[in-house]
């Protein structure tokens, strides 16, 4: 197995730390390897991990997002105002002033948050008010498309680890649900109810279990290529039938 740790006698450049980065996210066995990144200081891996949001490769973004999780539990507990920053710069990149895109952010968002549940509890309402749109008004709603299907994807992966803030999620997420017609937004706002503890979200995901659209949806670390259906099914398999 390639190692990829820094000798404790060299001082650490930031094209050092990239290229050690993009190896682990790279590698075959990136699961096993994501546990190099501890072997380096927090904050010179973020800087890495958002160039790697921009990659061509699909897969090295997806890796990236789950290095995020990993890495931001060590930055909050050795430095909360830093983590802060962090979720502060994803915001920024989400915000049309900023000129740029923001790419991967609101899916490292709810990363992060289900991992880092100080981070959960403080910004939890931002990304969930990226998939609102309150009657046209602006507000944070992500309108471009791409976005708003990240900012669904990290929704779902919050409720997975932290059921107890469904009731604020499963109103916009119904609501918006009506909105969308895009089919990888509606897979992925059926797998969010899924993780919802409640016979309404049950109610709304029976209506789609025979839809036969098919999305790739990132799921236990993959990459999957499944039916809207697919996802209904399961998440009906998960929700319990009574309240």
């Amino acid at each position: 197995m390639h190692k990829t740790s820094p000798s404790p006698s060299r001082p650490l450049s930031g094209r050092t730390v990239k290229k050690a980065v993009f190896a682990i996210l790279g590698s075959g066995n990136w699961e096993e390897r994501l546990a190099e990144l501890d072997a380096y200081p927090s904050e010179k891996v973020i800087g890495p991990l958002f160039s790697a949001l921009c990659n061509s490769d699909p897969l090295i973004r997806w890796h990236a997002i789950t290095g995020f999780g990993r890495v931001m539990i060590t930055l909050t507990d050795q430095a909360p105002e830093r983590a802060r920053v962090v979720m502060r710069r994803f915001i920024w990149n989400l915000n049309d002033e900023s000129g740029g895109i923001g790419w991967g952010a609101p899916e490292a968002m709810g990363e992060i948050m289900a991992n880092v549940p100080k981070l959960a509890n403080e910004f939890h309402p931002v990304l969930m008010h990226y998939i609102f749109d309150r009657d046209g008004k602006p507000d944070s709603f992500l309108e471009h498309m791409p976005l708003r299907r990240g900012a669904f994807w990290g929704i779902g992966r919050l409720l997975q680890q932290r059921p107890d803030l469904a009731p604020k999620a499963l109103p916009l997420l119904v609501k918006q649900l009506q909105r969308e017609d895009d089919p990888e937004i509606i897979g992925l706002a059926i797998r969010a109810l899924g993780f919802i503890n409640d016979i309404n979200a049950r109610s709304v995901i029976a209506r789609f279990t025979d839809d036969p659209r098919q999305i790739d949806v990132y799921m236990d670390r993959k990459l999957q290529s499944v039916t809207i259906g697919q996802l209904a099914r399961r998440g009906l398999e998960t929700t319990p039938k009574t309240l």
